[in-house]
């Protein structure tokens, strides 16, 4: 019996990591907010090694590379969580309510969608984004 439960612990050990391995490497890339009437849209770029930065051109202090904010991210059970969190501006994408993730409700290789809360009353709103080519 025990050999069954250690096994069948094994399966599903190698399913979840295989899922978390698939979204992660799914993610990787630069996305930017699809929603026209945005005032001022950012965008996510997800690095292969965990590093993540967020652009926004109204926020940011350079004009060529417009950072307000950078950190370290981590894929799990459909979120994605920010930690080691660097902020430039006053933009701050998850708000100032102390939460440290979004959930991430759809993710293809074209397309992701998000619900992001933050601010009073933890107000939640979707976020549509699209990915753009990277030059090389």
């Amino acid at each position: 019996m025990k050999k069954v439960l250690r096994f069948n612990y094994l399966l599903y050990s190698i399913f979840l990591c295989f899922g978390c391995s698939t979204q992660a490497s799914s993610i990787v890339g630069d996305w930017s907010l699809i929603e026209k009437n945005t005032g001022c849209p950012y965008s996510i770029l997800f690095r292969k090694n965990g590093v993540y930065e967020i652009l926004n051109d109204c926020y940011g202090f350079d004009p060529k590379l417009p950072i307000v904010e950078k950190g370290r991210f981590y894929i799990g059970n459909n979120e994605i969580s920010f930690t080691k969190r660097e902020i430039f501006s006053e933009y701050n994408f998850l708000g100032s309510n102390g939460l440290s993730s979004v959930k991430i409700l759809s993710l293809n290789d074209k397309e992701l969608v998000i619900s992001v809360c933050s601010g009073v009353n933890n107000k939640c709103s979707i976020d549509r984004l699209i990915k753009r080519s990277l030059k090389k």
